[in-house]
């Protein structure tokens, strides 16, 4: 099912008519009232009642409705995700190191790596392999 089907459904339900939710998708009304026709005859059911000052959901239109805005945030959570997974922007890196890799070489890579990732949390572990991986895996 077209996601544009789904849009001009609670535009229509967001602005109670076929011309107002038209005027603001841009759209003319036949284009918008076969969109909503179509997603009626997809589903089978009627999604509004048409009256003379407008339309009103049914409940199967009450229904979609609910479940469509849920899909979109949803979908803005699932974009925000991929986003910060993307850029590694975010989250807590755990690193384990010895003595000699803890005083001179950690330091200015996790500066650097800090500072170019604000939100990035390190957290560091000084010790010998023995301590340091079961610490880690903690």
């Amino acid at each position: 099912m077209p996601s544009r089907h789904l849009r001009y459904f609670l535009a229509v339900i967001d602005h109670k008519g076929i011309t107002a939710a038209a005027n603001v998708l841009h759209i003319s009304q036949s284009a918008l009232t076969k969109s909503i026709r179509q997603l009626e005859e997809s589903l089978d059911v009627k999604l509004f009642e048409r009256l003379p000052t407008g339309v009103v959901p049914t409940r199967f239109g009450d229904i979609l409705a609910r479940r469509v805005r849920l899909m979109g945030l949803e979908y803005q959570h699932a974009v925000a995700e991929i986003d910060a997974m993307k850029e590694g922007g975010s989250g807590v890196i755990s690193v384990g190191a010895g003595p000699v890799w803890m005083v001179r070489f950690l330091p200015p890579a996790m500066a650097e790596l800090c500072a170019q990732r604000r939100n990035l949390k390190v957290r560091l572990s000084r010790g010998v392999i023995d301590t340091l991986v079961p610490a880690l895996l903690r």
